[in-house]
């Protein structure tokens, strides 16, 4: 550290033009360490991308694979009881109760209000009816 780092000169003492080629110098030391370090991190990133991808390599020609935990899971219990179940009800099978419900009849039709439409074909039956009997009752 000692090496790349060195100590200032006195800035009092130096005149203005020394003072910038100072600042110019530092500047420039600056914006070397600065690209070297980017360089450097750059470097790493792709030797680590590089490491990665060989490791991926590797596992995939020796067939060392990663593999979940899995669950155990009792299936004997589920066969059992939907065996047991086939062979208390008789020869039909009721479909419908193994689905699951929604709570909801998606199919069935909703229920008309006669009281909130109304029937123009009534009243059009109603008025032509009415206009036949004032004609008959005219002759």
């Amino acid at each position: 550290m000692s090496d790349k780092v060195r100590d200032l000169p006195d800035l009092d003492s130096q005149n203005e033009a020394s003072l910038v080629s100072l600042c110019k110098e530092l500047h420039r030391k600056i914006t070397e360490a600065e690209e070297a370090r980017y360089d450097l991190e750059m470097k790493i990133r792709k030797h680590d991308y590089e490491i990665n991808e060989l490791t991926v390599k590797v596992n995939d020609i020796k067939g060392k694979f990663i593999k979940p935990a899995l669950k155990k899971v009792s299936k004997t219990k589920n066969k059992f009881a939907k065996i047991e179940k086939l062979v208390e009800q008789p020869a039909q099978v009721n479909f419908k109760e193994n689905l699951k419900s929604t709570g909801k009849n998606k199919f069935a039709l909703e229920e008309e209000k006669d009281e909130d439409k109304v029937n123009f074909r009534e009243q059009v039956q109603l008025k032509s009816a009415k206009e036949h009997k004032d004609e008959v009752a005219e002759e």
